[in-house]
């Protein structure tokens, strides 16, 4: 899940590139203009990423792959992506059933009207994830202070986003609202975990009711 959403606040909030221009931008030709899911929207989203070129000039050729949208656009990128072997009239044919196949992410759904297009990894990477020392484990480390009663425990995950190129990407329209980027806070505290972890905050419960007990004997003696 935090890989995912350092990938799409990457794509949602637009950021600039090394040329200076965003991410989506007119000097990129890689934003509709607002066209809906359909034969025109995604017609127009295939010749955009098709004349992508280099940085030397020549033609890319890239091929849109995946359509990316968010629940509130999932039936009509259904309808879009479905193969209908019973189709009998050329009218009732959808050109794209076997060239590109949604993705589906509630994170769209911040700007539901946003749909975006894209080629596949295979052909061109858009997004990097860096891992720290290529370690795509996340780290547990104990935490015993006497601060906790009992053991707590924090864990981590020391990893990155950033889109790398442009040309295989194209949106129907910029979004509007932002999306939080969790890299700034990709380590949680063991009170974090607990609360999520009922039968770690049991066991914690359950030591510091012992010690208690324990007091009161104490007390009980003197």
């Amino acid at each position: 899940l935090l890989e995912s959403n350092l990938v799409y606040s990457q794509l949602v909030n637009n950021p600039v590139m090394g040329d200076g221009f965003r991410l989506f931008s007119k000097e990129h030709r890689n934003i509709g203009a607002g066209q809906e899911i359909g034969e025109e929207g995604l017609s127009a989203a295939r010749q955009a990423i098709m004349q992508q070129k280099d940085h030397d000039g020549n033609r890319l050729n890239l091929r849109m792959e995946l359509m990316i949208v968010g629940s509130a656009l999932e039936t009509k990128a259904e309808k879009w992506t479905f193969t209908d072997s019973m189709a009998t009239r050329a009218e009732d044919v959808n050109p794209f059933q076997r060239s590109v196949r949604r993705v589906v992410d509630s994170v769209m759904d911040e700007n539901p009207e946003v749909w975006l297009a894209a080629v596949s990894s295979a052909q061109s990477a858009i997004v990097e994830l860096a891992y720290l020392s290529a370690d795509k484990k996340p780290y547990i480390m104990n935490d015993t202070s006497i601060q906790v009663d009992g053991t707590a425990f924090r864990y981590g995950l020391d990893v990155a986003a950033k889109v790398i190129d442009w040309r295989g990407i194209w949106c129907s329209v910029l979004p509007k609202n932002k999306i939080d980027d969790p890299s700034g806070s990709t380590t949680r505290t063991a009170r974090d975990i607990r609360s999520k972890n009922p039968v770690l905050s049991n066991e914690v419960k359950r030591k510091g009711k012992d010690d208690d007990r324990k007091d009161d004997d104490k007390r009980d003696d003197e």
